[in-house]
């Protein structure tokens, strides 16, 4: 590639940029919900007491 090319390159990037996507109207939903299933996922389900005599699977 030429510096010409860089050059050309490098602007037309420029004028492709947006502005970053925040404030209210931009929320993550999916890495909120992400995030609640791994917590959930971190302590595990507690066990069934077992009836005496009874055997659980």
């Amino acid at each position: 590639m030429s510096g010409d090319e860089i050059k050309g390159a490098l602007v037309l990037m420029d004028t492709m940029t947006v502005d970053p996507l925040e404030g209210p109207d931009f929320v993550d939903h999916y890495t909120e919900v992400l995030e609640q299933v791994i917590e959930a996922k971190r302590e595990p389900p507690a066990a069934p007491e077992a009836e005496p005599g009874r055997v659980l699977d």
